[in-house]
């Protein structure tokens, strides 16, 4: 453990959305982190259904610190995770903005550059008042503009409240976005070379 810089875990838990399996596996999850003091250099993303088609599975991606000299792009996470954030806001222009500022930050953090980001994870807190299924859709498509402007797939005007679920020429192709009720902070993780 004295060598990971960063740590992104990928998984997939059986279960349905209503009897508590990803709450117990993120549970887990943060036992293991909080034991070997990982906790502030890991993202993690648990996501519910096998539906029969795969295993229970999951993926760690780990960055080391550098103990070698690299003469090549190798595997580089950026991390990030928000220490709070405004739910009135969620599926908004500003919330995409928000998401923008995160993952820049992540970027910066990681040492790459956006168009060495090959992938952006972005988890969102599940909204917990108003219409919730749309307000969750509006949500994750704001966050996938947001890191789209990060990326540099958009820019900064082309996003506007009127815009976000209307407007579908408006797309970014580096971005997955998730939410879920345990959520309680936005996630980014991002990989790249």
């Amino acid at each position: 453990p004295a060598t990971i810089k960063r740590m992104a875990l990928l998984m997939r838990v059986a279960g349905e959305y209503e009897d508590g399996s990803r709450e117990k596996a993120r549970a887990a999850v943060e036992t293991l982190l909080t034991r070997f003091s990982l906790t502030e250099r890991t993202a993690y993303i648990t996501v519910i259904g096998t539906e029969g088609a795969s295993t229970p599975c999951g993926v760690a991606l780990i960055e080391t610190e550098n103990v070698l000299p690299a003469p090549t792009p190798r595997l580089a996470l950026g991390l990030k995770i928000s220490p709070d954030y405004v739910e009135a806001e969620i599926g908004s222009a500003k919330f995409a903005q928000d998401i923008a500022a995160l993952v820049a930050e992540a970027i910066e953090e990681s040492g790459m550059a956006a168009h060495d980001v090959q992938c952006a994870i972005i988890n969102v807190p599940l909204p917990t008042t108003g219409n919730i299924g749309p307000r969750s859709r509006a949500g994750r498509a704001a966050a996938a503009l947001g890191a789209g402007i990060a990326l540099g797939e958009l820019k900064s005007d082309d996003v506007s409240d009127a815009r976000i679920m209307q407007d579908l020429s408006l797309y970014t192709g580096r971005v997955q976005t998730f939410t879920g009720p345990v959520i309680r902070n936005i996630e980014i993780i991002l990989i790249g070379n």
